[in-house]
């Protein structure tokens, strides 16, 4: 018997041991454990109702995240801004925008449901052009931050993106 085999031995033994109904002795229910995929809509937005998606926060600072699925660095900045949604829910607005193109929307879309991002992502219509010359930069990903409808940073590096909605938030709270 190979090392560490007999404790696997003995937990099959005390498993069948049971009798009968193992599944629901030992082992719990795992379709409960199983959580679907986060449901995301993904919706497909000029640049003018995004910045209106914008405007309607209130009194909160905004950060967006542009980035694209065929853009690995996007990829794996990602869930550094989820997390930093997570962090600042209710206290800041987050949203994503996706350039990809309309072939690619599905993959974004199940990019989106993986990733967890449970805020507003849009897909921008005009394309990376209109969005890179909007937002002043090229290339992604790429971030913005607004405070009072005002763009504040745009940034390549998520790092300077979660000091300065930290600073924001600061201000704020000091506001109070």
């Amino acid at each position: 018997m190979r090392p560490g085999c007999g404790s696997i031995a003995l937990l099959i033994a005390a498993v069948c041991s049971l009798g009968g109904s193992t599944n629901s002795a030992v082992f719990a229910d795992d379709s409960k454990e199983k959580k679907e995929p986060t449901k995301i809509d993904l919706k497909s937005a000029s640049l003018a109702e995004v910045e209106k998606h914008v405007a309607a926060q209130k009194g909160k600072p905004v950060a967006m995240d542009v980035w694209a699925t065929w853009c690995v660095p996007c990829r794996e900045k990602f869930p550094k801004f989820v997390a930093l949604a997570g962090k600042h829910e209710g206290k800041a607005s987050f949203l994503s925008l996706t350039i990809d193109e309309e072939d690619q929307l599905a993959e974004a879309k199940k990019f989106l449901e993986k990733s967890k991002a449970a805020f507003a992502n849009f897909h921008a219509k005009e394309g990376a052009e209109a969005v890179e010359k909007k937002f002043g930069f090229e290339g992604v990903p790429h971030y913005v931050l607004w405070d009072d409808g005002k763009i504040v940073l745009r940034t390549s590096e998520i790092h300077k993106l979660e000091e300065k909605l930290k600073e924001l938030l600061s201000a704020k709270k000091g506001d109070k």
